[in-house]
């Protein structure tokens, strides 16, 4: 089994260590947060916003602060929240304008991404969505949402489109609301170069199993990135690793390794009243712990307690490897 040990964090946690205001960050204030980001062990990549990030500074530039760090960059995730024009959606916006608005500022994150070097895209449709019964045309919208999607995919092929889906928020429902939801409209794309995102509470928002979701985008080859996080399931908490769900972590991550994924874990976490850098390192120490347990675990008798779907048995194998479990009482 193949364990990951690349690390990317939310460089916007780190915000209030260095900078405070909203969404759009000087040159200044990226190297401030890159700096801060640098500190902290076992961290590997970056992750940036785009156009937020990207406000007076040039692509090729924010490459080379990032390599100057010894960083490497994981990809860019669309942002289009800042922009008034996409309040009401941005790929299926019923403005025609409108939507050709948002493909553009894609195409240019395209770009970007391109002369930085890099090949992932994250898509977050957070305004597309609807609130009311009656207020869209689903058959329309979702033939909209299929023609934009295979446009950017094929403006650059080299480039790997990744769709983060997500039940609800802020929208009461959003267009792509599950992993099935994700993989039937990557498969209707039919272009080599797109894939899906899992966040783990966004997973847990749509009353999936994470471990499962993986599985079926892995499945299909598929699982372009992967969001570690933790929450109660009613909201997008953004909590601490495996704070909430441990087991279904320590599932997660076993799916992954037996996959041998090979992607960037990034923390897409909102450290709230705690130290944004020593929520990463616990955040990167316990996966790291996680994936060492997983490799003392009899993975064949694992497997034959799968075969034969013993839930309690592999449970408590798990937990004894987790240090977690004694046959004393």
């Amino acid at each position: 089994m193949f364990f990951t040990e690349n690390f990317a964090c939310r460089l916007n946690s780190f915000k209030s260590l260095s900078i405070k205001g909203n969404n759009k960050i000087s040159k200044q204030e990226i190297k401030n947060l890159i700096s801060e980001v640098f500190k902290i062990p076992g961290l590997t990549h970056v992750d940036l916003n785009y156009p937020d990030h990207f406000i007076d500074i040039q692509p090729r530039e924010l490459k080379s602060i990032i390599s100057r760090k010894g960083l490497k960059l994981n990809g860019l995730a669309m942002r289009y929240y800042g922009n008034k024009s996409f309040e009401r959606g941005a790929f299926f916006h019923p403005n025609l304008k409108i939507r050709n608005q948002a493909v553009e500022l894609t195409l240019q994150a395209i770009d970007a991404l391109n002369a930085m070097g890099g090949n992932l895209l994250t898509i977050w449709l957070g305004q597309d969505g609807y609130d009311y019964p009656f207020q869209i045309d689903y058959f329309e919208s979702y033939q909209i949402l299929l023609k934009t999607f295979r446009r950017i995919a094929s403006y650059n092929k080299k480039i790997r489109i990744s769709i983060e889906y997500k039940p609800f928020g802020p929208r009461s429902f959003g267009i792509l609301p599950s992993m099935s939801s994700t993989l039937l409209l990557i498969k209707d794309i039919a272009l080599p170069n797109v894939g899906a995102t899992l966040d783990f509470c966004h997973s847990l928002l749509a009353r999936e199993n994470p471990a499962n979701a993986a599985s079926q985008a892995l499945k299909e080859h598929r699982l372009y990135g992967i969001h570690l996080n933790d929450g109660f399931g009613k909201r997008d908490d953004g909590l601490s690793v495996g704070s909430v769900h441990l087991m279904q972590t320590v599932e997660l991550l076993y799916v992954l390794a037996r996959c041998n994924y090979k992607g960037t874990i990034y923390f897409d976490t909102f450290p709230v009243g705690i130290n944004p850098a020593d929520e990463c390192r616990f955040n990167i120490h316990k996966v790291m712990t996680i994936n060492r347990l997983i490799k003392n675990i009899n993975s064949s008798k694992l497997k034959n307690l799968l075969k034969t779907q013993d839930g309690i048995a592999a449970n408590k194998l798990i937990l004894e490897n987790l240090k977690l479990f004694s046959n004393k009482p």
